[in-house]
């Protein structure tokens, strides 16, 4: 994200003279936000070719009895690792695991 934002930042620092520093910042603010939502309608658009778990087998079933009341995730965590969606959005605070969840996604 920072080498996204590295030319917006340099552009604005040109007018640091003449405009508020709040200003500013809503400008980089609005910048990430339209790059984040450029990038959910990009992978929506491509929903379809992503990755989605067959959940009528056996295998399906086993994993999700696994992890269902697995101890080292929260009930939000589980929920998150056992979606059956391709595309999942989470926003949670600094140490709260989000790492530590998509693992468990990814796993």
């Amino acid at each position: 994200m920072y080498l996204i934002l590295q030319p917006s930042i340099k552009k604005l620092k040109v007018f640091e003279d003449v405009l508020d520093s709040r200003l500013i910042d809503s400008l980089l603010k609005l910048n990430i936000r339209i790059l984040l939502a450029s990038n959910i309608a990009k992978l929506e658009a491509n929903k379809d070719n992503l990755y989605k778990p067959n959940t009528n087998t056996t295998d399906w079933q086993t994993i999700k009895s696994k992890w269902a009341s697995h101890p080292d995730y929260s009930a939000q965590q589980r929920n998150i690792i056992l979606s059956e969606e391709p595309l999942i959005i989470a926003q949670a605070g600094a140490g709260s695991g989000k790492s530590h969840t998509v693992v468990g996604r990814l796993n």
